[in-house]
């Protein structure tokens, strides 16, 4: 029997930090399951993730794409708080000049996506270490979309800069599931994009 088992009571379950256990300290394993209500909850925990394209030129009639995939078999479930994208080139309004931007559930594309790597939103968190289940990428050129269903789609002028969905986790992608959005250069000339997508995992 080891010392520190005469000075404490065996009767009492109580953490074990041995690799093997005496006989008279059985082993406890406490495992909660991870959850989380809201982005501030799932930031707290760990659990928030952003992805951010740089700077895309793109060009007339061309696209920017991103995709969040969760894969087969995760063991998680992903929730979708804000998709957010700039025009750094804003054109004057005219007839049919416009900036269109849809999200698509389970699209699927014609080009594989550019990986970009995401980023925990806690700094206590670091992504090495706690990273995110999902496969993420984007597509800047010719429209990738060859099928998938809209959900969600807004068309605005050039001269708004910023095209925000404030999802709160209203979006749920299940394992063996995607979300795509797609930003739609309709203007006369090309505009300088980028996209953030936060969400969080559960």
């Amino acid at each position: 029997m080891h010392t520190e088992d005469k000075l404490i009571a065996t009767d009492l379950p109580r953490p074990n930090t041995k690799i093997i256990s005496s006989p008279a300290e059985p082993i406890y394993i406490a495992q909660p399951i991870a959850s989380a209500t809201s982005a501030a909850d799932a930031c707290s925990k760990g659990m928030l993730y952003v992805i951010v394209t740089s700077l895309q030129t793109v060009a007339k009639d061309n696209s920017l794409v991103i995709q969040i995939e969760n894969p087969n078999n995760s063991g998680k479930t992903v929730y979708l708080d804000q998709i957010s994208a700039f025009n750094s080139t804003v054109a004057a309004a005219a007839a049919g000049i416009y900036i269109q931007a849809d999200l698509y559930r389970d699209a699927t594309l014609s080009v594989t996506p550019s990986t970009v790597t995401p980023h925990n939103r806690n700094f206590g968190y670091p992504a090495i270490l706690y990273p995110s289940v999902c496969a993420t990428g984007y597509i800047n050129g010719a429209d990738p979309i060859t099928a998938g269903t809209v959900v969600n789609t807004v068309v605005q002028p050039p001269s708004n800069p910023a095209i925000v969905f404030q999802l709160s986790g209203n979006i749920i992608i299940p394992s063996n599931h995607d979300a795509t959005f797609r930003i739609m250069n309709k203007t006369s000339q090309a505009v300088t994009l980028t996209v953030n997508l936060i969400w969080w995992e559960s």
